[in-house]
């Protein structure tokens, strides 16, 4: 049981790490010392005093224990929240080299009529992943953007976009999460096709031939 513990204990580090990287690098090394602090203070209260400790100093440590984290806690939010815009910084690093955010992208594709897919994306959806490797990335999809002369625009919703939880809940509902696509034809944008949940590179095509067929270009 020992061993077990050992290495479930090992397990829970290794998924740490992955959960911190999923963090701009601006804000992995506070969480890091946030981590630090948190387990430190955790050994303090448990493993330096238990229940065979005096009372008051057991009270005492555990006391300096919970002041440690909150101090922590607050210099962690200090340190990462004050003029940061992490959404769009994850919109400029994803948008296929635009300068633009995503919005912008959209407003001006359809001012200029061009029909437009919105890809909902995280870092967190493991089957957004998927679908990168089976639509957005193959040959075919590629080739059906410039058969119908449509563009690709991602919407990173990794660090909670505003923008772009008001867009899914518009066109997909208060329930629809990701994945989550939807194409604007070129000539009538204001009737976007849906791509939900887990579809299909077919369901992608079919949607931009359908775009194509409204007038898009």
């Amino acid at each position: 049981m020992i061993r077990l513990k050992q290495a479930i204990g090992f397990a829970m580090l290794g998924f740490s790490i992955y959960l911190i990287l999923l963090f701009p690098p601006d804000y992995r090394k506070p969480l890091l010392y946030y981590c630090l602090l948190l387990g430190f203070c955790v050994w303090l209260g448990m493993v330096v005093v238990n229940q065979t400790t005096q009372p008051l100093r057991r009270v005492l440590v555990r006391g300096v224990a919970v002041v440690l984290v909150i101090a922590g806690s607050v210099g962690l939010s200090l340190t990462i929240a004050p003029g940061t815009n992490i959404a769009a910084d994850a919109a400029a690093d994803v948008a296929d080299g635009a300068s633009e955010d995503w919005l912008t992208q959209l407003n001006n594709y359809k001012q200029q009529g061009h029909t437009a897919i919105v890809k909902f994306t995280a870092n967190w959806c493991k089957n957004c992943a998927v679908l990168d490797k089976v639509i957005y990335k193959t040959q075919s999809f590629r080739n059906k953007l410039k058969e119908t002369n449509a563009k690709l625009i991602v919407a990173d919703w990794s660090y909670g976009d505003e923008a772009i939880k008001q867009m899914i809940r518009e066109f997909g509902g208060s329930g629809q999460s990701l994945p989550f696509a939807v194409v604007f034809p070129g000539s009538d944008p204001d009737n976007p096709i849906l791509l939900r949940d887990f579809y299909s590179l077919e369901d992608a095509l079919s949607a931009l031939d359908e775009a194509a067929r409204r007038g898009g270009g």
